[in-house]
């Protein structure tokens, strides 16, 4: 259902192309939403990926840790639906 490659992201056969800017690419996602309570949860989600990005990131560069691609967006999903 979630298929992922690590040179870019791939959702039901679509590729995904987002702005290299993390402000701009945050600015885009969050406008897609129509009302509040769908631009929290778009905001909910930004805030996941970038959580899981930075701690799988630390744990690269201070533990050695290396994390497959598919972990890393289960984590994102996990922590997006608590």
């Amino acid at each position: 259902m979630w298929p992922l490659r690590c040179g870019g992201v791939f959702l039901a056969g679509i590729a995904i192309i987002t702005p290299s800017n993390l402000f701009l690419q945050l600015e885009t996602f969050i406008g897609e939403g129509r009302n509040l309570k769908i631009k929290r949860g778009y905001w909910l989600i930004w805030n996941s990926v970038i959580l899981v990005l930075w701690k799988a990131r630390n744990a690269k560069i201070f533990n050695n840790l290396a994390r497959d691609c598919k972990d890393i967006v289960d984590e994102i999903k996990m922590l997006s639906w608590k």
